[in-house]
């Protein structure tokens, strides 16, 4: 487990990896325009106004009480207290880097305090970005805004990609890497790339709520349904000693999984036709691997992608079978998994979804 401490180097400048741009994967890192100011965004550092926002915030759960109660229970309000972040955090040698988009309210450089942890990724975050006053929002053909009781202001950019953009797309931390830029989440551009990419993050991942407003839930890891729709499968046996299983993106704008590199796809295949039963299973992540630059520095380096949706054709696995079970029933399932070393063999498995399975 300590080998994911490298997957974070020391981060010296906070917020630099928002402002470096990709001309393509693994090319240099190079300064580029900073993402727009008026878009949800890491923390850059001290903020004097922390204190206000939290009081701003208690106002926001208060007033909207059905959109904060899903809200309350997401990832999202989480991001910080969540055990399996706190357990990787425990890792890392500079924090700090984590902080900026798990704390956004508070300080990057110092512990949050229970209060600015409890808030997470915080409704102040994504609503109340700083340029003004003004609550930020999406734009409504059918509201009635002449009753809300603060300063508004609807914006097409915030119903869009790059409202998530700040914190779901961003750079392995430059410092020591010796020109071998590399992003550590590249979701945005995955979205940019897929089929859906004309559709908006939130269509899927904030649908209208029964209520009328769009769902602040945010719900994915632990949705069997969300994760099953993603995938189209075929799983053959062209002969009795040989599975194969061929994986196409469905309902999915992004590659699967995506995100963190805790996350990872598990293909297994399983039987109790002998004693002990037998399973086995392949990995699809993006695989890393060490690289010696500079004076020496050890970076992580990634020698291979082979999630669901990367590329344009389907991903293949093959599976051969012992001979003892050429003639036995085998069954195939599908798992999303959390672990803290995602593309490793041997790593703590944080959780398991399983949502889909059949038999051969």
């Amino acid at each position: 487990m300590r080998a994911r401490a490298s997957i974070v180097a020391v981060f010296v400048t906070l917020g630099l990896a928002a402002a470096l741009t990709e001309a393509s994967d693994g090319g240099t890192s190079r300064p580029a325009r900073p993402a727009a100011a008026t878009m949800p965004s890491p923390a850059r550092g001290p903020n004097p106004d922390v204190r206000a926002r939290l009081d701003r915030n208690d106002e926001c759960v208060t007033c909207h009480a059905d959109i904060a109660s899903e809200w309350t229970h997401s990832l999202h309000r989480r991001a910080y207290e969540d055990p399996m972040f706190q357990a990787a955090l425990e890792l890392e040698r500079d924090p700090g880097f984590c902080r900026a988009c798990h704390a956004p309210e508070a300080n990057p450089v110092h512990e949050p305090t229970p209060r600015e942890s409890a808030a997470g990724v915080a409704c102040v975050t994504c609503h109340l970005t700083g340029r003004d006053g003004a609550v930020l929002a999406g734009p409504s053909a059918h509201a009635d805004d002449s009753r809300i009781p603060h300063p508004l202001r609807r914006s097409a950019e915030f119903a869009s990609p790059d409202a998530c953009a700040g914190c779901h797309e961003f750079w392995f931390p430059s410092l020591g890497r010796a020109g071998h830029g590399l992003k550590m989440q590249r979701t945005i551009t995955e979205h940019a790339r897929s089929a859906f990419a004309d559709e908006s993050c939130q269509r899927c991942h904030m649908p209208p709520a029964a209520a009328g407003h769009l769902d602040h839930g945010f719900t994915v890891v632990g949705r069997p349904s969300m994760l099953r729709a993603a995938v189209a499968i075929a799983a053959t046996r062209p002969d009795p000693g040989r599975v194969v299983i061929e994986l196409s993106p469905r309902v999915v704008g992004h590659a699967f999984p995506t995100g963190d590199l805790f996350r990872r796809l598990s293909v297994e295949l399983h039987s109790d036709a002998t004693e002990p039963s037998w399973s086995t299973q392949r990995i699809l992540a993006r695989h890393f691997s060490s690289q010696r630059v500079g004076d020496g520095q050890m970076i992580r380096v990634e020698h291979a992608d082979d999630r669901v949706g990367v590329g344009s054709a389907p991903t293949v696995i093959e599976f051969e079978l012992p001979p003892e079970l050429h003639d036995a029933p085998i069954t195939w399932e599908l798992v999303h998994e959390r672990a803290l070393e995602a593309t490793g063999a041997r790593t703590t498995i944080w959780d398991r979804t399983s949502f889909a399975q059949g038999r051969l």
